[in-house]
């Protein structure tokens, strides 16, 4: 009876103290899940993923800080990309479709038309004079022609997903479930469909140099067509984890997926890691983009990196002033 008296009156009458300095906030969480990247400029970074996340990365007199943006939607955020440093758009679930014409300070929804099967868009490609294309669920491919404002459908509605697409001038290329491509060479009027060369789901294509294209799926499937799209095959590699995203970059394709892989190739078919960082390439780690930066390449996913000269960089390493959230990004 003494011992639980005792207990009783320390719980009470004993207050706990706290000592030390206050947590600074943290805006990547490891639970965060960032599936986009764009760099509008050398100097600025934009990321989007889960849970309406938008943040974006800006260095100032040679330091890197971060705002967070309010994006209005707790739906994932599935792809980004700029026309220029003020104008970009995103992509999201439920059709969810963004764009900013200040850099991100306001965001605005566009008018997207509705899918009676499913409405998810996941990735978007931003090209020129406020030309963009997205893709997604339902064999959606859409299109707008004044920087996301409205968009319009321009496949009809099937029951399969398109998870990537490129665009190079006039000639389109989209890949989705079971290894499916669609091409069209004519800005859309008109589309084929190349016989398939593996069955796995393809989440990523790119265009690369002389008719050379290359499309990445699950479990390492990786596709090429030297003929401008005519013709695929699957090409032999190391490689098994699952591969997200593939892009041209520079003179060569380089890949990303499960368990950090990151490999490149300059003709599509014999390809090299480059990168054997190990203090980044764990089983918990997984890229789902890449994209070109200044002498290196961004990678987004379970982490934020930038890839240069055969090392990996988290950007929160690089940051060393962090802004509290943002009120004045908002979405109308």
């Amino acid at each position: 009876m003494i011992i639980i008296g005792g207990l009783l009156y320390a719980s009470f009458f004993i207050q706990p103290t706290v000592s030390g300095k206050a947590l600074a906030p943290t805006f990547i969480d490891r639970r965060d899940h960032l599936y986009s990247i764009v760099s509008p400029s050398k100097d600025r970074i934009v990321v989007v993923g889960s849970k309406g996340k938008v943040l974006a990365f800006e260095q100032k007199s040679g330091t890197w800080e971060v705002t967070r943006g309010i994006s209005g939607t707790q739906g994932h955020l599935q792809s980004i990309d700029a026309w220029d440093q003020k104008r970009l758009v995103v992509v999201g679930n439920d059709g969810v479709a963004l764009h900013t014409e200040d850099g991100g300070q306001n965001w605005l929804k566009g008018a997207v038309p509705r899918s009676r099967i499913s409405n998810k868009l996941i990735r978007v490609k931003a090209v020129k004079d406020g030309y963009a294309y997205a893709v997604g669920e339902s064999n959606t491919f859409l299109a707008t022609f004044d920087y996301g404002a409205t968009w319009k459908r321009v496949l009809p509605e099937e029951d399969r997903a398109l998870y990537g697409l490129d665009v190079s001038e006039r000639k389109f290329v989209a890949v989705g479930e079971f290894g499916g491509i669609v091409i069209s060479n004519d800005a859309g009027t008109t589309w084929t469909k190349p016989k398939p060369a593996v069955t796995a789901h393809l989440q990523g294509v790119a265009i690369g140099a002389d008719g050379r294209m290359v499309a990445v799926g699950l479990n390492g499937a990786i596709v090429h067509s030297g003929d401008g799209g005519l013709t695929w095959h699957e090409v032999k590699t190391e490689i098994t984890s699952h591969l997200y995203d593939v892009a041209w970059i520079g003179n060569e394709f380089i890949v990303c997926g499960d368990r950090a892989v990151l490999f490149a190739s300059s003709d599509g078919e014999q390809w090299a890691p480059i990168n054997r960082d190990t203090a980044v390439r764990q089983d918990f780690v997984w890229f789902t983009q890449v994209r070109g930066y200044s002498d290196g390449v961004l990678l987004a996913g379970s982490k934020v990196v930038i890839a240069s000269q055969g090392k990996l960089t988290e950007l929160s390493e690089l940051l060393t002033k962090s802004n509290p959230p943002s009120t004045a990004t908002k979405i109308k």
